[in-house]
Parts: structure tokens; C-alpha cells; sequence
């Protein structure tokens, strides 16, 4: 291949191309870290963080806890940046999966955010049908029904029922094998 000749002419049109090239480059990264300044700062501005965690549906689970567990998530920004606690990026799927694994009580639940920052956490508890006691029954009757667990009906084994004397729920005495 032959090389193109190098005149003057033409080195001076590759300086200026290069020269506009690295202006816009300039110009570019710039523009976009003065944009991501900014969206930082959006997502630190008050108005649009929540700043308000209600429960509702809760029976047995502590009210406190779960706003304590909520408001743990919302700690902390995103890449040192986005705030977590900004109403249009807050971790719903992260408070979600962390609640459903810290209490095993909620069957369902529904997170809502509104624009004036109010979280509304919805939770619909598990109700236990029956009780799980153990794989043997115990030999002194006074200890009967002493750790026992609620299973709903689904057979799922979810939270440690208080002592309950009589019969009151069906107990379970039984071999169970986690698989």
C-alpha cells in the first residue's frame, strides 16, 4: 500500500480534526459529570425523600421493627452518589426480600411510595391452623405443647407459637426433613 502523502495541507486538516475531536470529548465528559452532580444533588433534596414509614395489616409482628428494618435500607446513597431514600429510586425489591426473610409471619406483601414521601408498607400475616411440636410426644404431660410452631395450611412451618394449654390448635408430632 502507498502511504498518502503528507503536505502541509493535509497535516493541518488532521491538527484541526483532532483538535475538534478532543474539544467535543472535552465538552462531553464535562457535560455529562455536571449532569450527575446534579442528579445527586436532586436525589438529596428533601421533598423527594421519604420521610414517612407506615404499617398496616400487622397483628403480631412488631410495627417498630419493621419501620426499624426500612428505615436500615434507606440508609446510605447508591455509588456514593444517589440517595437511597429518594422516593423514585429507593431498593422496593431489596425491602421486600429482606422483610419477607426477617419475618416469616407475612404471607403478603404490597410496598407503596406516594410523591409527598410516604411509604405505606401493606402486610398480610400468615394465620396458623395447626402446631408443630416435635418429632416425639413428650413423656410428662406438662411439657406438651411447650415449643411448638405455627403451620398454616399450606404446611409451611413460620413463626414459635406461645404455650397454649388444652387443645386448641391440632399439634403435629412428627419427623420433618428440611429439603
Amino acid at each position: 500500500m502507498r502511504d498518502i502523502p503528507q503536505s502541509p495541507r493535509i497535516l493541518e486538516i488532521k491538527k484541526k480534526q483532532f483538535k475538534k475531536r478532543m474539544i467535543f470529548f472535552g465538552v462531553s465528559f464535562f457535560a455529562l459529570v455536571f449532569i450527575v452532580v446534579g442528579l445527586s444533588f436532586l436525589s438529596k433534596i428533601n421533598k423527594l425523600k421519604i420521610s414517612e414509614i407506615v404499617v398496616e395489616g400487622v397483628h403480631v409482628i412488631d410495627q417498630e421493627e419493621v419501620v426499624k428494618e426500612v428505615k436500615e435500607k434507606l440508609q446510605g446513597n447508591y455509588l456514593y452518589l444517589f440517595s437511597k431514600s429518594n422516593f423514585l429510586i429507593y431498593p422496593k425489591n431489596e425491602i421486600y426480600e429482606d422483610l419477607q426473610t426477617l419475618f416469616p409471619r407475612i404471607e403478603n406483601l404490597d410496598i407503596e411510595v406516594d410523591k409527598i414521601g410516604k411509604m405505606t408498607l401493606k402486610i398480610e400475616e400468615r394465620k396458623g391452623s395447626f402446631l408443630y411440636c416435635g418429632s416425639n410426644v413428650p413423656e410428662n404431660n406438662l411439657m406438651v405443647g411447650e415449643n411448638c410452631y405455627f403451620i398454616n395450611n399450606d404446611g409451611f412451618i413460620f413463626d414459635k407459637a406461645p404455650y397454649f394449654s388444652g387443645n386448641i390448635y391440632f399439634k403435629f408430632y412428627l419427623s420433618v426433613n428440611a429439603e
